[in-house]
């Protein structure tokens, strides 16, 4: 009898030991399988994946940045030889000459590819104090989702843009963004937290510094009337918005590009022509 107790026993035993080597051996295999996985993966993102694509961007935008800065470069050294002809034209200063120098000047004044100084304003725009706290309040008074209540208490491109259009219409002269001159091709956008202007980025994002060249009660009155801009959009009640009138302000001449792809000049004889026509849908 003990001798048949003994056979079971070493027979469990026997048993035991092949069971734990089955397992070692399995978990060894999925241990392989599971590192060339990773391996693999790994390979797949380093020749195709998102991390090469967003380094080919990267070297892009770099090359795109740095052609920017030539051209910057090379148009305000074309400027700078255009001044200096301006100051001193060859052959003798006569009245003719003087009034053509007078009248490309004021050209060149409202082009905006000369700073300009004189009495005007400064506007601040910035985010709500305390945005998220305010959003929950107001969400509760409302009715409204906490989410669209925040949003009206950020600054977005688009006030920027109504408070420009605000100070023109109230009679700026001239107007910059953080720095930035304004002209006819200037443009106000948003990408992600980022503010463009003119193309680049560099609104950043706010607090964003608008400075206008004008009169300055003037100015102040047309930002703040009611039914304007600021009011309809709850600026100034959300605290958005800071106004100081100051007796000088600084505005820095354009520095964009200058030439046109698809625009051309009409000639003189054909102006009157243009002029008494109404534009036509392109073929």
């Amino acid at each position: 009898m003990s001798t048949i107790v003994g056979a079971t026993k070493a027979q469990t035993a026997a048993a035991q030991k092949s069971l734990v080597w089955q397992i070692t051996l399995l978990s060894g295999t999925l241990g392989v399988l599971l590192a060339l996985s990773l391996q693999t993966q790994h390979k797949i993102q380093s020749q195709v994946g998102m991390p090469a694509r967003w380094a080919q961007l990267a070297a892009k935008y770099r090359l795109t940045e740095d052609a920017l800065k030539k051209s910057d470069r090379e148009v305000a050294k074309l400027r700078e030889q255009i001044e200096k002809l301006e100051q001193h034209p060859s052959g003798s200063s006569t009245g003719r000459v003087d009034a053509m120098r007078k009248e490309l000047s004021d050209m060149r004044a409202f082009a905006g590819f000369v700073p300009l100084q004189g009495p005007g304003i400064e506007v601040i725009l910035h985010d709500s104090p305390h945005a998220a706290e305010r959003a929950e309040r107001y969400a509760k008074l409302t009715g409204r989702p906490v989410g669209e209540v925040l949003q009206s208490l950020l600054v977005h491109d688009r006030d920027v843009v109504g408070a420009v259009n605000e100070l023109f219409a109230a009679g700026a002269e001239a107007i910059a963004v953080n720095g930035v001159r304004l002209v006819s091709r200037a443009s106000v956008r948003c990408q992600g937290p980022t503010v463009f202007i003119n193309g680049k980025p560099t609104g950043g994002a706010a607090p964003y510094r608008i400075t206008a060249i004008g009169p300055p009660k003037d100015l102040e009155m047309g930002l703040r009337l009611t039914g304007g801009f600021l009011d309809a959009e709850n600026l100034t009640t959300y605290d958005l918005v800071t106004i100081k009138r100051l007796p000088s302000v600084s505005i820095p001449a354009y520095t964009g590009p200058t030439f046109f792809d698809y625009a051309k000049v009409v000639p003189a004889a054909k102006r009157q022509k243009v002029a008494s026509t109404t534009g036509t849908a392109a073929p």
